[in-house]
């Protein structure tokens, strides 16, 4: 005949009413009689104390409090800095609270607990452009869209400073045109892409829409 096994909460129950007839001189050899530890036979008379049967059914398996939760006076501390000092970020707040003498979590935990409270908005992601944007020609056949740009500059064997302007084909990647100038200004060039030197403070004009970059090239 096979042995009949079991369940856990049996194995319990056996074991306080065992205890409870006193046939056992001690828990130690109650405990050794059952294979349990010490620490668990204990256990078990607590719950048994506190609740009766019922109380040694299993147990839901979750946090009563979690070790790293921040305490709620704490919380209100930073909530209620943050209240009166909108402006401030969480290491301000660390070093603000610190400096009085309070228990401070970290900064990170600080900006969790803004964010939680809703004093930190969470960031928009931006979208990021497709390889061509919108309302630029399309390189798909040769000669549909020309680029011109300076590749940077150079000096000289006389210490005089050269700026090489190329134009090429967007299509073919041929380039169509290569001139040595001097200087990066108007004289050169008038119109071409919205990069430095062409655009900015003190970039190069483009309010003349003229016909100079076909000039160039021809």
């Amino acid at each position: 005949m096979p042995w009949k096994e079991i369940t856990e909460v049996e194995a319990r129950v056996r074991f306080v009413e065992e205890w409870l007839s006193k046939r056992f001189e001690s828990i130690a050899v109650l405990c050794r009689a059952h294979g349990v530890s010490r620490k668990t036979g204990y256990k078990w008379l607590e719950r048994f104390r506190e609740g009766g049967t019922p109380g040694l059914q299993d147990q839901p398996r979750r946090w009563r409090s979690h070790p790293h939760t921040t305490a709620a006076d704490v919380v209100e501390l930073v909530v209620g800095t943050r209240k009166r000092h909108p402006t401030w970020g969480p290491r301000k707040l660390k070093a603000w609270i610190t400096d009085r003498g309070y228990e401070c979590p970290s900064a990170s935990t600080i900006g969790a607990i803004l964010a939680r409270e809703g004093f930190i908005a969470p960031k928009r992601r931006k979208e990021r452009a497709g390889e061509y944007s919108d309302g630029l020609t399309a390189q798909d056949a040769p000669n549909a869209v020309w680029g011109a740009d300076f590749k940077g500059w150079f000096k000289l064997r006389t210490g005089a400073k050269c700026y090489p302007l190329t134009v090429s084909d967007g299509y073919s990647r041929y380039l169509l045109r290569c001139d040595a100038l001097a200087h990066p200004d108007e004289e050169a060039c008038r119109r071409t892409d919205n990069g430095t030197p062409f655009s900015g403070r003190f970039g190069i004009r483009t309010d003349k829409q003229t016909p100079e970059m076909v000039q160039i090239i021809d």
